[in-house]
């Protein structure tokens, strides 16, 4: 599945100190075309490595440096190591691809099968953004509404129910109207 090409100048020269230097090349692909061309970055944690840009029909190519050798500390300093292991061969890096309204993401070693292949997802466009802050705006308000609506209608019971205690203790009686609907009505 797909093809692994290392740099040219590949050999070992035997120095003082073991040292392996590999230069890998990775082909890409980014689809669907519709939505080409994208931008590419290849991210060691926050630190950038690499960017590009895949042409129109979404290929590009990169390569990345992978080493394995002990480098000396000058000057030596008691107490710190004198030696340092610089390894990255296990490495793996995340290869971002956007475009406008599009995304993807993959993750990127030195075994990783080429050609890379990411597929561009759809981001959130502005129009969805607004339309979603317009509906959370909608429910707010409505909500807001409700909760008014509801201690107004507390508050109008409450002072009903005082005003009916009051009329009691203080001796009024309630007596009904008469009115058509009443047998007695003259």
């Amino acid at each position: 599945m797909g093809s692994l090409r290392f740099g040219e100048n590949l050999s070992y020269t035997p120095h003082r100190d073991p040292y392996i230097n590999l230069i890998r090349w990775y082909d890409v692909e980014v689809g669907p075309p519709g939505r080409l061309p994208a931008s590419l970055e290849l991210m060691r944690g926050n630190e950038t490595v690499w960017r590009g840009k895949t042409d129109e029909e979404g290929r590009a190519i990169f390569s990345l440096t992978f080493v394995d050798y002990f480098k000396i500390v000058q000057p030596y300093v008691p107490g710190q190591p004198s030696v340092i292991d610089v390894y990255n061969m296990t490495e793996t890096l995340t290869l971002t691809a956007t475009t406008p309204h599009s995304y993807g993401e993959t993750k990127v070693g030195l075994l990783t099968d080429t050609p890379i292949r990411l597929t561009l997802t759809l981001s959130p466009s502005e129009n969805q953004i607004q339309t979603f802050t317009l509906v959370a705006l909608a429910v707010i308000v409505a909500a807001t509404i409700f909760i008014l609506a509801t201690l107004a209608r507390r508050a109008l019971l409450y002072r009903t129910h005082q005003n009916f205690s009051l009329r009691n203790k203080l001796g009024f009686i309630d007596v009904p109207r008469i009115t058509e609907g009443n047998p007695d009505f003259f």
